[in-house]
């Protein structure tokens, strides 16, 4: 597992290469085999991360801020 920025998931979905995660379209992806890929920290912890939804054929998922959606995907 690799570390990124917030900043490069941030950028990423933007430019439409990463779908964003967040507490309106989680369960969407209950139940799917979901893989976390990177991760981005700071001083209080795990802050952002991207995932792999091996369901939807290798589909990019990222959470660029705290939330409990990181923690539910993990």
């Amino acid at each position: 597992m690799e570390k990124t920025t917030q900043k490069e998931l941030r950028d990423g979905i933007r430019l439409g290469i990463y779908t964003l995660v967040n507490g309106d379209n989680i369960d969407k992806y209950k139940g799917h085999d979901i893989e976390q890929i990177r991760y981005c920290s700071g001083t209080y912890g795990i802050n952002g991360a991207l995932y792999i939804d091996h369901t939807n054929k290798g589909e990019l998922l990222a959470v660029p801020c705290r939330s409990s959606v990181l923690f539910t995907l993990s």
